[in-house]
């Protein structure tokens, strides 16, 4: 599947093994940042720049710095529209999710009714 942002078409794969690991330490590391914004004191503008830098990172770890560059090319820092990004981002691999598991779902209903055939073929095919 792929992810449309700011006129960028982004693939992403939950799916694939590289890209879930990717994801996975991704987050992990935006949790250590969110830790260390914790502890941020003092003025607004240092808080608003740690958390758009929070996500800028996140970005830098899926996708690489150049189209994470690219994802806030022409946005002012704003946590708003930081954040609103993220919020895209995460509305995709949630779509993704489900798509993956309503996919799922279909192919094992359809093996699933192709034996009860089978089974009820054989039935009748010992009966005669």
């Amino acid at each position: 599947m792929k992810w449309e942002i700011n006129g960028l078409s982004l693939e992403f794969d939950i799916e694939d093994l590289e890209t879930a690991e990717r994801y996975e330490n991704a987050f992990a590391i935006m949790g250590e940042e969110e830790k260390q914004i914790a502890e941020l004191g003092g003025k607004i503008s240092d808080r608003i720049r740690a958390y758009c830098n929070l996500y800028l990172h996140l970005f830098e770890n899926l996708f690489g710095k150049e189209t994470a560059g690219q994802i806030f090319a022409n946005q002012r820092m704003n946590a708003r529209i930081y954040e609103e990004i993220y919020l895209s981002f995460l509305r995709f691999v949630q779509d993704s999710a489900l798509n993956t598991a309503d996919r799922r779902k279909e192919n094992l209903s359809t093996l699933g009714t192709n034996r009860a055939q089978k089974r009820a073929m054989k039935k009748k095919a010992a009966k005669k």
